[in-house]
């Protein structure tokens, strides 16, 4: 298309319909899951109506601990179900490489309903390059309703609030992690409606001999014994944040 107004374009008054001006909201109507956070240029997503054939975990694929599943969904007819181990205090983790993306604002989001005996989720957005890693995650403490970042020092700081939401049957959150890739600093992260300026913060970082990729990362913990779970949908990778 070319600049300026075409012939009959958004220039000429209409008697019955407006135009969309917005991409972002005209996607969002037609069915887009890029609905929570509309900021950055989507470079990859995954909403799960495929198989898990794109990821990695620590648990057993299409099996009983980590599956597609159409007992709940953001958007769409399916999410991925993660199920801890059967043991307190152990993890079930999703995770993907991908090729290292233009140096910009990089931003990870995840939408989730989680249950009953889930101790902690995280969100990690971390960057590979030859000779440093660099790791920027956040951490949901479901029982203490914090949100945390990890510091440079591998530990994790507490940021204001505490952080309810709803634990019902499919009641979906979102969690959004920014990372400045380009000058290696948090930037932003999001929780429904909680928001946190994290300009200027550096995450942690480690020399050793890496082969260059993006890694993006999804985990939970649980609490106690038993199979606990979570529902995980609409995952997305975006660009160019602001």
């Amino acid at each position: 298309m070319t600049h300026g107004y075409p012939d009959y374009g958004v220039g000429a008054p209409k008697k019955t319909i407006f135009p969309v001006l917005d991409v972002g909201e005209l996607s969002a109507r037609l069915g887009s899951p890029v609905t929570f956070d509309r900021r950055g240029d989507v470079m990859w997503f995954d909403n799960f109506e495929d198989t898990l054939m794109r990821w990695n975990s620590n648990q057993a694929m299409n099996g009983t601990r980590l599956f597609q599943t159409a007992e709940a969904a953001r958007s769409g007819s399916f999410s991925c179900k993660m199920i801890t181990p059967n043991a307190a205090d152990t993890d079930t983790y999703l995770y993907r490489n991908l090729p290292l993306p233009v140096q910009s604002k990089i931003g990870l989001e995840f939408s989730y309903a989680m249950y009953l005996q889930i101790d902690y989720l995280y969100a990690k957005l971390r960057f590979f390059e030859r000779g440093t890693r660099y790791d920027y995650q956040l951490r949901y403490d479901r029982y203490n309703r914090t949100m945390a970042y990890l510091n440079k020092d591998g530990g994790y700081t507490n940021l204001d609030g505490l952080v309810s939401h709803s634990m019902l049957y499919h009641a979906w959150n979102t969690i959004k992690l920014v990372v400045d890739y380009e000058n290696k600093k948090y930037v932003r992260a999001l929780l429904n409606d909680w928001s946190w300026d994290l300009s200027g913060i550096p995450g942690e970082k480690d020399t050793n001999s890496y082969t260059p990729a993006l890694f993006i990362e999804a985990r939970i913990t649980n609490r106690a014994t038993g199979d606990h779970y979570i529902y995980l949908d609409d995952v997305i990778l975006t660009q160019n944040e602001p």
